[in-house]
């Protein structure tokens, strides 16, 4: 009987949860999903799909308070979003990276092909909208 090699056995899992703190879970977890041998299912449902949907609702939660309580234009309202705006990078990043390094850990061999593809995808839409922006942007001016 083969055994996945990226998830370890419950009885293990159960005893490094309780041995360790929230904090370290979460680092560990960062870590098996960034170096890929963490599975392709939690890496693209859990992170990419759940969990930018919650970050984008707390992102927005968040830009209708900075809204709520400075209708004007401020430093203080501008800082803050810029950091929103640095956070959601990093964590699009972070996504990415983690379904790239885990699309070979799939018991479908071409779930690699579709992910990939997916992610190749995105980045082109992503750079073609900078591109068309830039260049409106240049031709205004």
């Amino acid at each position: 009987m083969n055994e996945n090699p990226y998830s370890p056995p419950a009885a293990q899992l159960s005893e490094e949860a309780a041995a360790k703190g929230a904090l370290e879970s979460f680092l560990l977890s960062f870590l098996r999903h960034w170096n890929g041998r963490a599975r392709l299912l939690t890496a693209f449902w859990g992170h990419f799909i759940l969990g930018n949907f919650l970050f984008t609702l707390v992102l927005f939660v968040a830009n209708i308070s900075i809204q709520a309580l400075s209708p004007e234009p401020n430093t203080a309202a501008s800082i803050f979003r810029a950091a929103l705006g640095v956070l959601s990078f990093i964590y699009y990043f972070c996504t990415v990276r983690f379904i790239w390094a885990c699309a070979r850990n799939s018991h479908y061999s071409g779930f690699f092909y579709i992910v990939r593809g997916l992610i190749l995808a995105a980045l082109i839409f992503l750079v073609s909208i900078f591109a068309m922006t830039g260049y409106e942007v240049l031709s205004k001016s």
